[in-house]
Protein backbone atom coordinates (compact mmCIF):
# COMPACT_ATOMS: atom_id res chain seq x y z
CA UNK A 1 0.00 0.00 0.00
CA UNK A 2 1.29 3.65 -1.10
CA UNK A 3 2.08 6.08 2.11
CA UNK A 4 0.44 8.53 -0.49
CA UNK A 5 -2.94 5.99 -0.20
CA UNK A 6 -2.81 5.68 2.98
CA UNK A 7 -2.74 9.50 4.31
CA UNK A 8 -6.15 9.53 1.95
CA UNK A 9 -8.56 6.93 3.47
CA UNK A 10 -8.84 4.99 6.65
CA UNK A 11 -8.90 1.28 5.86
CA UNK A 12 -10.86 0.01 8.69
CA UNK A 13 -13.64 2.87 7.77
CA UNK A 14 -13.63 2.09 4.42
CA UNK A 15 -13.26 -1.68 4.68
CA UNK A 16 -16.98 -1.26 6.38
CA UNK A 17 -18.33 0.83 4.04
CA UNK A 18 -17.04 -2.07 1.19
CA UNK A 19 -18.87 -4.75 2.90
CA UNK A 20 -21.86 -2.86 4.33
CA UNK A 21 -22.61 -1.86 0.26
CA UNK A 22 -21.89 -5.03 -0.55
CA UNK A 23 -24.20 -6.66 1.55
CA UNK A 24 -27.15 -3.55 0.73
CA UNK A 25 -26.61 -5.60 -2.97
CA UNK A 26 -27.14 -9.07 -1.68
CA UNK A 27 -23.41 -9.87 -2.98
CA UNK A 28 -20.98 -12.03 -1.11
CA UNK A 29 -17.24 -11.47 -0.91
CA UNK A 30 -16.94 -14.35 -3.56
CA UNK A 31 -19.46 -12.59 -6.27
CA UNK A 32 -17.73 -9.27 -5.79
CA UNK A 33 -14.11 -10.64 -5.93
CA UNK A 34 -15.28 -12.26 -9.54
CA UNK A 35 -16.57 -9.12 -10.94
CA UNK A 36 -13.57 -7.41 -9.79
CA UNK A 37 -11.28 -10.43 -10.99
CA UNK A 38 -9.65 -9.95 -7.59
CA UNK A 39 -10.10 -13.39 -5.20
CA UNK A 40 -12.46 -13.51 -2.28
CA UNK A 41 -9.42 -13.46 0.04
CA UNK A 42 -8.49 -9.70 -1.37
CA UNK A 43 -11.79 -8.47 -1.00
CA UNK A 44 -11.68 -9.89 2.70
CA UNK A 45 -8.63 -8.12 3.57
CA UNK A 46 -10.21 -4.85 2.29
CA UNK A 47 -13.30 -5.42 4.59
CA UNK A 48 -11.23 -6.33 7.76
CA UNK A 49 -9.22 -3.24 6.99
CA UNK A 50 -5.52 -4.93 6.27
CA UNK A 51 -5.54 -3.27 2.87
CA UNK A 52 -7.27 -0.97 0.38
CA UNK A 53 -8.15 -2.14 -3.12
CA UNK A 54 -5.14 -1.31 -5.80
CA UNK A 55 -5.51 2.36 -7.47
CA UNK A 56 -6.38 0.51 -10.20
CA UNK A 57 -9.32 -1.13 -9.19
CA UNK A 58 -11.05 1.48 -7.34
CA UNK A 59 -13.37 2.83 -9.96
CA UNK A 60 -14.28 -0.41 -10.88
CA UNK A 61 -14.84 -1.28 -7.00
CA UNK A 62 -17.17 2.08 -6.87
CA UNK A 63 -19.42 0.87 -10.50
CA UNK A 64 -20.03 -2.09 -9.01
CA UNK A 65 -21.23 -0.94 -5.26
CA UNK A 66 -23.07 1.96 -6.95
CA UNK A 67 -20.51 4.21 -4.96
CA UNK A 68 -19.10 7.69 -5.87
CA UNK A 69 -15.26 7.87 -5.43
CA UNK A 70 -15.61 10.47 -3.37
CA UNK A 71 -17.65 8.35 -0.75
CA UNK A 72 -15.15 5.62 -1.05
CA UNK A 73 -12.36 7.74 -0.15
CA UNK A 74 -14.51 9.34 2.92
CA UNK A 75 -15.63 6.09 3.66
CA UNK A 76 -19.52 6.84 3.92
CA UNK A 77 -22.10 8.42 2.05
CA UNK A 78 -21.95 11.86 1.19
CA UNK A 79 -24.84 14.57 0.69
CA UNK A 80 -25.00 16.23 -2.39
CA UNK A 81 -24.14 19.52 -0.96
CA UNK A 82 -21.29 17.84 1.00
CA UNK A 83 -19.53 16.40 -2.27
CA UNK A 84 -17.95 19.22 -4.07
CA UNK A 85 -16.15 20.06 -0.40
CA UNK A 86 -15.65 15.99 0.29
CA UNK A 87 -13.79 15.92 -2.98
CA UNK A 88 -11.59 18.86 -2.57
CA UNK A 89 -10.74 17.14 0.57
CA UNK A 90 -9.63 13.86 -0.85
CA UNK A 91 -7.87 15.65 -3.76
CA UNK A 92 -5.73 17.19 -1.62
CA UNK A 93 -4.87 14.10 0.43
CA UNK A 94 -4.04 12.57 -2.58
CA UNK A 95 -0.92 14.63 -2.91
CA UNK A 96 2.52 12.64 -2.68
CA UNK A 97 5.38 13.93 -0.44
CA UNK A 98 7.27 15.35 -3.71
CA UNK A 99 4.42 17.61 -4.71
CA UNK A 100 3.56 18.73 -1.33
CA UNK A 101 7.78 19.62 -0.76
CA UNK A 102 6.76 21.64 -3.81
CA UNK A 103 4.02 23.86 -2.41
CA UNK A 104 6.06 24.32 0.66
CA UNK A 105 8.37 25.81 -1.79
CA UNK A 106 6.12 28.30 -3.20
CA UNK A 107 4.84 29.12 0.19
CA UNK A 108 8.57 30.29 0.85
CA UNK A 109 8.45 32.61 -1.86
CA UNK A 110 5.28 34.21 -1.81
CA UNK A 111 6.53 34.38 2.18
CA UNK A 112 10.24 36.18 0.59
CA UNK A 113 7.91 38.38 -1.81
CA UNK A 114 5.44 39.54 0.41
CA UNK A 115 7.93 40.43 3.48
CA UNK A 116 10.66 42.04 0.03
CA UNK A 117 7.50 43.99 -1.02
CA UNK A 118 6.41 45.05 2.70
CA UNK A 119 9.99 46.44 3.43
CA UNK A 120 10.98 47.68 -0.35
CA UNK A 121 10.14 51.45 0.26
CA UNK A 122 12.01 51.37 3.47
CA UNK A 123 15.01 49.92 1.99
CA UNK A 124 15.15 52.36 -1.11
CA UNK A 125 14.92 55.56 0.93
CA UNK A 126 17.50 57.17 3.53
CA UNK A 127 14.40 58.47 5.31
CA UNK A 128 10.97 57.33 6.39
CA UNK A 129 8.80 56.45 3.28
CA UNK A 130 6.44 58.81 2.15
CA UNK A 131 3.20 58.07 2.28
CA UNK A 132 2.74 57.52 -1.92
CA UNK A 133 1.32 55.68 -4.91
CA UNK A 134 4.04 53.68 -5.40
CA UNK A 135 4.36 52.69 -1.61
CA UNK A 136 1.02 51.90 -1.14
CA UNK A 137 1.03 49.80 -3.87
CA UNK A 138 4.05 48.00 -2.50
CA UNK A 139 2.21 47.94 0.74
CA UNK A 140 -1.08 46.40 -1.19
CA UNK A 141 1.05 43.85 -3.09
CA UNK A 142 2.24 42.49 -0.23
CA UNK A 143 -0.85 42.37 1.98
CA UNK A 144 -2.63 40.04 -1.36
CA UNK A 145 0.54 37.77 -1.44
CA UNK A 146 0.80 37.33 2.19
CA UNK A 147 -2.88 36.30 2.56
CA UNK A 148 -2.46 33.93 -0.54
CA UNK A 149 0.68 32.49 1.44
CA UNK A 150 -1.60 31.76 4.55
CA UNK A 151 -4.35 30.84 2.49
CA UNK A 152 -2.30 28.27 0.74
CA UNK A 153 -0.60 27.00 3.83
CA UNK A 154 -3.87 26.47 5.78
CA UNK A 155 -5.56 24.56 2.76
CA UNK A 156 -2.77 22.28 2.15
CA UNK A 157 -2.61 19.26 4.23
CA UNK A 158 0.15 17.52 6.19
CA UNK A 159 2.27 21.03 7.54
CA UNK A 160 4.38 18.83 9.40
CA UNK A 161 5.29 16.73 6.35
CA UNK A 162 5.86 19.46 4.57
CA UNK A 163 8.21 21.25 6.62
CA UNK A 164 10.33 18.31 7.42
CA UNK A 165 12.73 18.18 4.33
CA UNK A 166 15.95 19.26 5.38
CA UNK A 167 17.29 20.83 1.98
CA UNK A 168 14.17 22.98 1.48
CA UNK A 169 13.89 24.33 5.63
CA UNK A 170 18.24 24.41 4.99
CA UNK A 171 18.00 26.96 1.92
CA UNK A 172 14.97 28.69 3.21
CA UNK A 173 16.65 29.32 6.43
CA UNK A 174 19.49 30.80 5.12
CA UNK A 175 17.39 32.83 2.24
CA UNK A 176 15.92 33.88 5.42
CA UNK A 177 19.28 34.59 7.55
CA UNK A 178 20.97 36.65 4.52
CA UNK A 179 17.78 38.38 3.82
CA UNK A 180 18.22 40.08 7.11
CA UNK A 181 22.00 40.15 7.38
CA UNK A 182 22.09 41.93 4.16
CA UNK A 183 18.60 42.72 2.76
CA UNK A 184 17.95 42.31 -0.83
CA UNK A 185 17.14 46.19 -2.26
CA UNK A 186 19.67 48.08 0.29
CA UNK A 187 21.71 50.51 -0.53
CA UNK A 188 23.66 49.36 1.13
CA UNK A 189 24.12 46.12 1.14
CA UNK A 190 27.31 45.77 -0.47
CA UNK A 191 28.94 48.70 1.99
CA UNK A 192 28.10 46.04 5.35
CA UNK A 193 31.75 46.44 6.00
CA UNK A 194 32.52 50.58 4.99
CA UNK A 195 34.47 52.21 7.28
CA UNK A 196 35.76 49.54 9.71
CA UNK A 197 38.82 48.03 10.58
CA UNK A 198 40.48 45.16 9.03
CA UNK A 199 39.81 43.61 12.33
CA UNK A 200 36.64 44.83 13.05
CA UNK A 201 35.34 43.44 9.20
CA UNK A 202 37.09 40.27 10.17
CA UNK A 203 35.30 39.97 13.78
CA UNK A 204 31.92 40.46 12.14
CA UNK A 205 32.67 38.36 8.98
CA UNK A 206 33.08 35.81 11.45
CA UNK A 207 30.08 36.36 13.34
CA UNK A 208 27.79 36.07 10.16
CA UNK A 209 29.32 32.75 9.25
CA UNK A 210 28.57 31.52 12.53
CA UNK A 211 24.68 32.51 12.87
CA UNK A 212 24.73 30.87 9.16
CA UNK A 213 25.82 27.95 10.48
CA UNK A 214 23.97 27.85 13.22
CA UNK A 215 20.72 29.33 11.82
CA UNK A 216 21.13 26.54 8.92
CA UNK A 217 22.22 24.15 11.30
CA UNK A 218 19.04 24.26 13.65
CA UNK A 219 16.49 24.33 10.51
CA UNK A 220 17.86 20.60 9.10
CA UNK A 221 17.94 19.31 12.93
CA UNK A 222 14.22 20.37 13.52
CA UNK A 223 13.33 19.15 9.98
CA UNK A 224 14.41 15.66 10.69
CA UNK A 225 12.92 15.72 14.14
CA UNK A 226 9.01 16.66 12.28
CA UNK A 227 10.25 13.91 9.59
CA UNK A 228 10.71 11.60 12.43
CA UNK A 229 7.32 13.24 14.80
CA UNK A 230 5.05 12.62 11.45
CA UNK A 231 6.36 8.89 10.50
CA UNK A 232 5.21 8.32 14.04
CA UNK A 233 2.02 9.55 13.92
CA UNK A 234 1.72 8.40 10.39
CA UNK A 235 2.27 4.43 11.67
CA UNK A 236 0.38 5.33 14.63
CA UNK A 237 -2.59 5.11 12.20
CA UNK A 238 -1.98 1.97 10.43
CA UNK A 239 -4.71 -0.92 11.50
CA UNK A 240 -2.86 -3.76 13.72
Amino acid sequence: MSRERENMVEPIKVGRFIAQNRKNLNLTQKELAEKLGVTDRAVSKWENGRSIPDVGIIESLCKELNISIGEFFAGEKIQEKEYKKETEKMLLASLDEKQLYGVQIVIYILEFVSLELLMLPFQLSEKWPFINRINIIYWILAAVIFFCMCYLDKKMPERKLRNSNKWIQGIEAAVGFLWVVFPIASKERMNIFQGMSIEESIAIGLEIIIGFIIVVGVAVIQSKTRKKEWEEENNSKKPD
